[in-house]
């Protein structure tokens, strides 16, 4: 699943693991940023509220303190259901893009993955692969999960009716639709600015 679709049932949990890297087994994150459609890093400061089973959660603050020479350890996480969870607060239908950062500029990291949830319960892979050195962001490894170009916002007019804001497959998820007879506006915030 992509982070478009589960953007639309709202976020409010990330959790990562990983494989381990090619110096070793432990899995480290030097930053781990959700940012929102204004480009705000709504996971900024945010402590984990879990390392379930992880051997070693020093740094534990360190993957979302907006510092690439920090990063939070994790120790083994091989071989197991070992997370690293973040509560972001609130159920949020605006997230744009995660970006998530290893540590050092040497190291190939191995499974990573990351799912979101609205709930803490049923969770949606975002992203599951290596994270290499080939981008680097702030000097380390890092990958960026984005909305993408797989839902498209589409603006079609015609004589009678209108519809603006529908995903890739042709559903109304946020938006304005109308014809002759009445108008719809859905969306999970809606916001009306005027002088009158």
């Amino acid at each position: 699943q992509n982070l478009a679709n589960a953007s639309k049932s709202g976020i409010r949990y990330i959790r990562l693991r990983s494989e381990g890297n090619n110096d070793n087994a432990s899995t480290h994150f030097s930053e781990i940023k959700v940012f929102n459609s204004s480009g705000t890093n709504v996971l900024s400061g945010k402590a984990p509220i879990l390392v379930n089973g992880a051997t070693n959660s020093q740094g534990a603050n360190n993957a979302t303190d907006e510092s690439y020479s920090t990063y939070i350890d994790l120790g083994d996480m091989r071989n197991s259901e070992k997370y690293v969870m973040f509560d972001m607060g609130v159920l949020r239908y605006d997230i744009n893009s995660v970006q998530i950062s290893t540590w050092t500029s040497t190291r190939t990291y191995y499974g990573v993955v990351a799912q979101t949830s609205s709930d803490g319960i049923s969770w949606s892979t975002i992203y599951r692969g290596n994270i290499t050195p080939n981008q680097l962001i702030g000097g380390v490894p890092s990958t960026v999960i984005s909305f993408g170009m797989d839902t498209s916002t589409v603006l079609k007019l015609t004589a009678d009716n209108y519809t603006l804001g529908i995903d890739a497959n042709g559903n109304l998820i946020s938006g304005i639709t109308g014809n002759t007879q009445s108008v719809t506006i859905k969306g999970s915030m809606i916001h009306l600015d005027g002088n009158t």
